[in-house]
């Protein structure tokens, strides 16, 4: 993976891990806003939101064609 960020707020947490872009910048503004992610390409972000630990996140293969597996 390239990048992730968790963000917890209220009991509850939101999980991102980039795929791609090659380049990338993730920015978080002030609480409440949002996530503010500049590249140079196309994203393939996963995301997950929970109560508890996040789930784990397994990449198979690279770029836009790569397969996430989450909780595995």
């Amino acid at each position: 993976m390239l990048g992730s960020f968790i963000i917890t707020q209220n009991g509850a947490n939101m999980q991102g891990n980039f795929i791609t872009p090659v380049t990338l910048k993730v920015e978080k503004t002030n609480t409440g806003e949002r996530i503010l992610a500049t590249g140079s390409e196309e994203f393939f972000l996963v995301m997950t939101v929970q109560k508890s630990r996040p789930s784990a996140v397994k990449i198979i293969g690279k770029g836009l064609d790569a397969i996430g597996q989450i909780g595995y």
